[in-house]
């Protein structure tokens, strides 16, 4: 004999399972059913030892350890775990700083964008005195690398329409937040600093 399902809370567990993040601007039905079903959801979140963040302000879903001791009696990780590379850490901190820059000031669209030529022109003077990135190949290389992995993480989105303009997503404030945003930089210019040492 089948059991009953609960197809919506079906579909709201497996999508925050495999999905890092929800955001509202791209998946505002699922969003909003998740918004509507916190409280059943509470009890399978409790069963993983997590908890479901739910950031209104931003319009952004994601799951997050319970307890650091929880996880560490684990010895089993929430959701497959990504580390940005260096380069794509800068690449994020630049993003979070021009996000913050624009909700300054907003347009009537409400959302922010950045071309990878922009990008590009703010990387460059971190980069100076760095031997490998004298070459304009391998920049560009590291450039593409760097936005490939912030599109798999939901940082950006491509326009669709073909070209190097990218819009920048909530999650860039999830997962860089204004305090830590001094603690990062002063982690990538001891990094530059380094680099560029080594390269003479």
């Amino acid at each position: 004999m089948s059991q009953q399902v609960d197809l919506e809370l079906a579909g709201c567990l497996r999508r925050l399972l495999k999905s890092r993040f929800i955001i509202k601007a791209k998946s505002e039905n699922w969003y909003r059913t998740i918004v509507d079903k916190q409280q059943s959801l509470g009890g399978f979140m409790t069963a993983m030892a997590a908890k479901l963040i739910i950031n209104e302000q931003l319009g952004v879903i994601y799951l997050q350890e319970l307890d650091p001791e929880i996880e560490e009696k684990l010895a089993y990780q929430l959701g497959s775990k990504m580390i940005l590379r260096k380069f794509a850490t800068h690449a994020l901190l630049i993003m979070r700083k021009k996000r913050s820059d624009y909700f300054l000031n907003p347009d009537a669209s409400g959302k922010c964008f950045i071309t990878k030529q922009e990008l590009k022109e703010l990387l460059l003077p971190f980069l100076e005195g760095i031997e490998k990135y004298k070459e304009d190949k391998k920049l560009e290389l590291d450039i593409r690398e760097a936005l490939k992995e912030l599109r798999d993480l939901q940082v950006i989105f491509e326009t669709g329409d073909g070209s190097d303009v990218y819009e920048i997503s909530p999650v860039c404030d999830v997962l860089l937040p204004l305090e830590d945003i001094e603690i990062v930089e002063r982690n990538i210019m001891n990094y530059m600093k380094n680099a560029a040492g080594d390269s003479l």
